[in-house]
């Protein structure tokens, strides 16, 4: 072999040596996507129940508020803006559909009042699974404008008689926003002996920084902001079953179950 031909070979060696470098690289990065993720166990209690504070009969009228309050605690050496709400609702749509819409986390923009991108950025399994997904909002009313930007962490549950999610603040991309956690619960219930499915909201977020209005908006406004996203997720729930029975009566075979998060993403 002449000194050209070592030469060469030499750099076809090295060039197939960074490659695979890089290539375990990009496995490596793919594969940890998720490192980091926390066991949202920060203390905050998640709402996994049917509240008492209506009768079921007259959840399925319309969203009612469990309770909703808004005000400043000193929170990490500052005076912050907190706001807690909690709403619960009976929808006529079986529980398999509403939870299928529930995990449409890669597609809320779609029908989901206010929400400008929803986008899953990683998943990781376990038992519960966990979640990441980067959510941008925009909201207004009267004087009042202002969009959050966030990365969100969720761990769910999706069982055959109960869907349970709790989620929270991982980071806030526009430093608006200090603290999220919350919660989705819903499970079958029978009202005047029809088969429903009970939901039940609940969060409580801190603000990071302070906003002309924000607290006078959030009083009269977010409990009517959170009922029309319950109700946009009942007719989500309401088309997917539409399609189902369609699928269903020209032959085609439905899936039956939601769609996974990963199934989302193409």
């Amino acid at each position: 072999m002449n000194l050209r031909e070592a030469s060469v070979r030499a750099r076809k060696v090295w060039l197939l040596i960074v490659g695979l470098v890089l290539f375990g690289a990009a496995s490596a990065a793919a594969a940890d996507t998720c490192a980091g993720m926390t066991r949202l166990d920060s203390g905050h209690t998640p709402r996994f129940s049917v509240s008492q504070a209506h009768e079921l009969s007259a959840l399925s009228r319309r969203p009612e508020v469990i309770s909703h309050e808004v005000g400043e605690e000193h929170i990490e050496g500052k005076k912050r803006v907190v706001a807690e709400l909690g709403m619960h609702a009976v929808f006529d749509v079986p529980l398999e559909y509403l939870s299928e819409a529930l995990h449409s986390t890669a597609s809320l923009e779609e029908f989901v009042p206010g929400v400008k991108e929803s986008r899953l950025l990683c998943e990781a399994e376990g038992t519960p699974p966990y979640f990441r997904q980067r959510l941008r909002t925009s909201f207004g009313v009267l004087f009042f404008r202002s969009g959050y930007d966030a990365v969100m962490e969720m761990r769910i549950h999706d069982g055959s008689d109960e869907y349970r999610c709790r989620f929270e603040l991982r980071r806030s991309v526009d430093g608006k926003l200090l603290r999220i956690h919350g919660s989705w619960y819903a499970r079958a219930v029978e009202v005047e002996g029809k088969e429903r499915t009970y939901i039940r909201y609940h969060v409580r977020n801190v603000f990071a920084k302070k906003q002309f209005g924000l607290k006078m908006v959030l009083r009269r406004f977010s409990a009517w902001q959170v009922r029309r996203t319950l109700e946009a997720y009942a007719e989500r729930a309401r088309e997917l079953e539409r399609r189902a029975a369609t699928a269903s009566a020209e032959g085609a075979v439905p899936d039956g179950r939601p769609q996974s998060l990963s199934s989302q993403r193409r």
